[in-house]
């Protein structure tokens, strides 16, 4: 019986190509589109979560304000984490992150450009 079942939409498949094809296209697409979603949305939950009490964990934020747009930041004024330190007694540990961009370097003898440097304090890790 169920062979039957496979063998009538197998032939409706092909007696209706174009409408056939729309189906099966939109169906990919959407589970693709699904799969991606959860991917994105497993990384956005497991931020931080390998530290052993990643709920005490903090991140702020600048959110700059130009004429028609807001631009949010992840790094901060270099004053702010001891101020903050100061006047809020949770506080335990703070880390400052500013990215370096492109910056040359010299290990020895050997001179080059590398990306992806970031100035931090040492309680980031």
């Amino acid at each position: 019986m169920f062979r039957n079942y496979l063998t009538t939409a197998w032939r409706n498949i092909f007696k209706q190509r174009g409408y056939s094809f729309i189906n099966i296209a939109g169906l990919a697409i959407g589970m693709t589109c699904s799969v991606f979603i959860l991917f994105w949305v497993v990384h956005e939950y497991s931020f931080d979560r390998f530290h052993q009490r990643s709920e005490d964990i903090y991140r702020v934020v600048t959110e700059a304000h130009y004429t028609d747009e807001v631009s949010q930041f992840a790094w901060t004024p270099a004053p702010l984490a001891p101020a903050m330190k100061d006047e809020i007694p949770d506080i335990e540990k703070y880390a400052r992150f500013v990215p370096g961009g492109r910056s040359l370097v010299q290990h020895g003898e050997n001179v080059f450009y590398e990306s992806g440097i970031a100035f931090v304090d040492p309680a980031f890790f």
